[in-house]
Order: C-alpha cells, then sequence, then structure tokens
C-alpha cells in the first residue's frame, strides 16, 4: 500500500513545485519588463502538457495499481510493478533534464520521453551551436538507452 501511494504523492508533488515555479516566473517577467503575452503563453503550453503528461502517467499508475491488487500470479504482478518503475524512471529522467537545461540559463524547457523519443524544447531568446552541442552532450551523458532526440527551440520573444 505504501508503495502504491508513494509514487502518487511524488507525482503530485512535482505537479506542486511546478506550479509554484510558474507562477513565481510569471511575476519575474512582468517585473523585469519581458513580454508577457508571448513568453508566459509558452510557458502555459509547457505547463499545459506538464499536467496532460502527469495525468496520463498517473491514470496508467491506476490501471497498473489495480492490476496488482486483483492479479494472482506473482509474474504478472512483477510485469506491472517493473512498468510502473519504468514509468517513475521516466519521470524523474524528465525532471533531471529539465533542471540541467534550464540551469545553463534557458528560460524553461520541456522534455517528454516516450518509449522511441525524446523531445525537448527550449525556451531560449539565443540557442547557438556550442549551446546545442551542450545540450546534446547533457542528454547523452543521461540516458543509457538509444532514442531519437528531438530538439526544438522556441523564442521568448524578448
Amino acid at each position: 500500500m505504501l508503495r502504491k501511494n508513494k509514487l502518487s504523492v511524488f507525482l503530485l508533488a512535482v505537479l506542486v513545485m511546478l506550479t509554484v515555479y510558474y507562477a513565481n516566473q510569471e511575476r519575474s517577467d512582468l517585473v523585469n519588463g519581458g513580454d508577457p503575452i508571448d513568453t508566459n503563453s509558452r510557458y502555459v503550453e509547457y505547463a499545459t502538457k506538464r499536467i496532460s503528461l502527469t495525468e496520463e502517467r498517473t491514470s496508467r499508475i491506476l490501471e497498473l495499481e489495480a492490476s496488482i491488487s486483483n492479479a494472482d500470479d506473482i509474474l504478472d504482478i512483477n510485469e506491472a510493478l517493473e512498468k510502473l518503475e519504468a514509468i517513475e524512471y521516466l519521470t524523474i529522467q524528465e525532471i533531471i533534464l529539465e533542471d540541467t537545461i534550464i540551469s545553463l540559463g534557458y528560460d524553461d524547457c520541456l522534455v517528454v520521453i516516450t518509449n522511441d523519443t525524446l523531445d525537448i524544447d527550449i525556451l531560449a531568446n539565443v540557442f547557438n551551436i556550442d549551446e546545442f552541442i551542450t545540450v546534446c552532450d547533457i542528454v547523452q551523458s543521461n540516458f543509457d538507452y538509444n532514442v531519437e532526440v528531438k530538439i526544438k527551440l522556441s523564442k521568448t520573444g524578448v
């Protein structure tokens, strides 16, 4: 029972932290004279995508937890537990990559990992080839399996 609630509480805590972060980020844009309409619409779009992804994964987690509680075979339970761990791993990797890329000085970053792709959308005013190589190195150092990586730049409009 504790394991089931642990992941749900973790995802809820991540959602709350992101909400607080974006609320504070919006205020700092307005104070610093940034372009609140364009930039904030991108922040809202990123937040919306994050919430949607969190809801999808939460519903999948609930399905897996229900299958665990109804399963009679230990193999089915182990398979469901492995899927739960995979979802948790992907979520943590997304957060790590987002935080690492944002720490390089970008306004925001959205990372979405699926089974075969890694989509990175970076919100920045300027993005040169050296920064692209740095982001690629970060992605390569954080991932131990082969996925198709897509990096997209979204301008802040400032």
